[in-house]
């Protein structure tokens, strides 16, 4: 190896370094909020899980009218009170950006399913701190794929 090869690894660690250390305590707690939730579902249950949502939360995916957090929810207790989870979530973090109280998400997320299927989507969502907590405030997705984990693309 040259001595440029080791400088410019160097370079790119000490680089990589800087953007871990470059998230915000704010920016962090919105990414927890944004990529976690399937877990929370999975490891805390229903109610855990709908306390991340804001009262005036909606969802879009693209086709139709957005709805909001009670059909969302509805929809969500039914799939989960079915028996289904997720056992495993992997994020590829485009930006989550904080503006005051109201912060910004683009990122493309995998669920893994116990049935042995998988969601791959792409996200832009805002959360909304509201009492010193941030919530889930609007969610917009497009569904990259939905089929067998075996087959589901790498996040």
């Amino acid at each position: 190896m040259t001595r440029f090869t080791l400088l410019f690894a160097g370079f790119l660690l000490v680089l990589q370094q800087a953007q871990v250390r470059a998230e915000s305590p704010d920016q962090r707690a919105v990414r927890e909020l944004e990529t976690q939730a399937a877990m929370v579902l999975t490891r805390q249950g229903f109610e855990a899980y709908a306390e991340r949502f804001h009262p005036d939360y909606s969802n879009w995916t693209g086709r139709g009218a957005p709805i909001g957090r009670a059909e969302f929810l509805e929809g969500v207790r039914r799939w989960h009170g079915a028996g289904n989870h997720a056992v495993a979530v992997a994020v590829q973090p485009i930006s989550f950006e904080v503006f005051g109280d109201v912060a910004l998400s683009r990122y493309r997320l995998r669920e893994d399913f116990k049935d042995g299927s998988s969601f791959v989507g792409r996200f832009n969502s805002l959360a909304k701190r509201e009492g010193g907590r941030w919530l889930l405030f609007r969610t917009q997705f497009e569904t990259e794929y939905r089929g067998e984990t075996a087959k589901a693309p790498t996040v």
